[in-house]
Parts: C-alpha cells; structure tokens; sequence
C-alpha cells in the first residue's frame, strides 16, 4: 500500500509530465504568445512542488525526472533533443538547489531564474546554429538603419542589445516564477475542494485514429509530389524554390506520418520490456489520461470567472488540485 507521500510523487510526476508531452499542445490551439515560456515555468513550479515532499529531496526529483523524459520520448519521439536537454537540467539542477534548501524563497529563485535563463540561452543557440552569422548581421543593419533615420549612435550593437532584452524577460518571468512557487503550497491549500466537482471530458479515440489517417494520406500525397519533382526542368528560379520546398515538406512528412509511429510502436515496446519492473513508470504513465480527460471542462470551469494571465495561473493550480485529489499535500 503506497503512502502520502508515494501518491503525491506520482501524482505530480504525472503532471510534470503530462505538461511536457501533452499541455503544450492545448495552450499553442489557444494561440497564446510565449507558450514554451508558460510551460518551462509550470515544470519549473511542479519541481519546487516534488521538493516539499521529501527531507531529502535529490533522488525523488532524479527519479522523477527520468520518468518524465521516457514518457516525452514515448509520446513525442520527434521532439528536439534540445527540450530533452532542458527537461534532464531543470531536473538536476532542482535536484540539486532543493537538496540544499528546499523552502527558502532564494532556493526558488536560484532554481527557477537558472532554469529560464538556460532556457532562453537555449533557445538563442538554435537560432544562431540553424540561422548563422547572417540573422545576427541583419539585426545590427537594421538597428544602423533606425539609428541613423533617428540621427543617434547606439553605443552597443542591436544584436546585442536584443540579446540582453530577451535574457531579461527570462529573468524577470524567474523572479515571479520564485515569488509564485514561495506561495504555491497555501494556494494550493485554499483551493483543495474547488474542483472535486468538475467531471472529466471523454476523448474520443475515433477521433484521434482518423486524425492519424488524415496525416498518413497527407505524407502519401506530399511524398507523391516529391517524386513527381524528379521529373521538371529545374530552370526557373521560382520553380527550384518550389521544388526545394516540397521536397522538404515530403521528409517531414514521411518522418512525422510514417516513421515515427514505427519509432514509437517499438520504442514502446523496449521501454516496458525494460521498465517492467517499474512500478512508478507505469503508474505515473497511467494518470496521465486522467489528467487530460479534465483539461476541457476544467478550462471551460475557470474561464467564467477568471481572464487573461490569472486564467493561466488558476488552470495550473486546478490541474494540481485534481492530481492530489488522493493525496494531502
């Protein structure tokens, strides 16, 4: 028989991880700006959560970490190896911080202000390696130009300047993100019993199955088009761009239709060959379909009353509140 503290692991764990393979995708349908920011900060705070839990904090949180990382490959193998680098950081270095000091309000800053800045140095690193020099170039002719329509000098280059703007908003959303998480557990105790009631939404699998066959007969039709590109004269500048166009959209599609189900069909098969002993695994990777079943009706729940970025805060205590239903944190 598992104890508080087992159920309140696995609880969150399922949440963490839920908000890494599934949340992303209900909060970028609702086209809000700066969603991988909202969603680094919501495993930021789960992280701080999993430290409550336990005197000593490090193994738990590394345990849950790697439970969070299997279930992301599992659910999207096709993610970037950076967002699996973030997660494995965000992880240690809680890991790390809370084994140290797990309720001063500094530990939370140290942690959730080093978090997002890895995060936006991260994401700047991707731009520079998939861009080049040239996108840092553009951006310092653009700021000459501005400044000399102004008839000003800047005394630092525009590149610089943007770089520093964009780590500060990482840095100024950690600082909040610290000042929230020394909050949290009394936030999270106040509303204990507001969302018992909400019932969860049914997801349709005859949906999600045609959804997958719309996206098979997408790539088939893509790479149709791809092949068919062999055979055109590449004179035209306009048609070589085309076909350069289409022919990359025929690799994504093979690799994100066809491939990757493969890859996922087996990988699945390995992991619970390997994790069969695995308790934690498979008992976090089976609330996660609880969790999402609440997604809808809970947003639908919290939109009457609440707007705006207090509507995103209250749906992530909801969501926590709903995966301690069991437990007493």
């Amino acid at each position: 028989m598992q104890n508080k503290n087992d159920n309140t692991f696995l609880a969150l764990t399922a949440l963490w991880a839920f908000v890494e393979a599934g949340f992303g995708g209900f909060l970028h349908a609702l086209h809000l700006p700066f969603t991988g920011i909202l969603l680094g900060g919501f495993a930021v705070l789960i992280i701080s959560l999993l430290a409550q839990c336990y005197d000593k904090p490090f193994q738990k949180i590394l345990q849950a970490t790697l439970i969070v990382l299997s279930i992301k490959i599992l659910v999207n193998p096709a993610t970037s190896p950076f967002a699996y680098i973030a997660v494995a950081f965000q992880g240690f270095l809680g890991a790390s911080i809370y084994s140290l000091n797990k309720t001063s309000f500094w530990s939370h800053f140290a942690f959730a202000t080093l978090s997002m800045l890895e995060s936006a140095a991260q994401k700047l690193l991707i731009l520079t390696l998939f861009l080049g020099k040239t996108f840092w170039q553009g951006v310092n002719g653009l700021g000459d130009t501005v400044s000399k329509i102004f008839g000003s000098v800047m005394p630092y280059s525009a590149s610089n300047l943007l770089i520093v703007f964009y780590l500060s908003i990482f840095l100024i959303w950690g600082f909040f993100l610290a000042i929230w998480m020394h909050k949290l557990p009394k936030q999270i105790a106040d509303r204990k019993n507001n969302y018992l009631h909400i019932k969860p939404y049914d997801l349709d699998a005859n949906a999600t199955q045609k959804k997958k066959q719309n996206g098979f007969k997408f790539a088939l039709l893509i790479l149709i088009l791809s092949l068919l590109t062999l055979f055109i004269r590449q004179e035209d500048g306009a048609i070589v761009g085309f076909i350069y166009i289409i022919r990359t959209l025929g690799i994504l599609s093979v690799w994100q239709f066809i491939l990757q189900p493969i890859f996922q069909k087996y990988f699945i098969k390995f992991s619970n060959k390997k994790a069969r002993n695995n308790t934690n695994f498979f008992a976090v990777k089976n609330r996660i379909p609880n969790i999402a079943r609440h997604v809808k009706p809970l947003y639908a729940e919290i939109s009457k009353k609440y707007k705006g970025i207090k509507k995103l805060q209250e749906m992530l205590l909801g969501l926590i509140v709903i995966s301690l239903q069991e437990t007493d944190l």
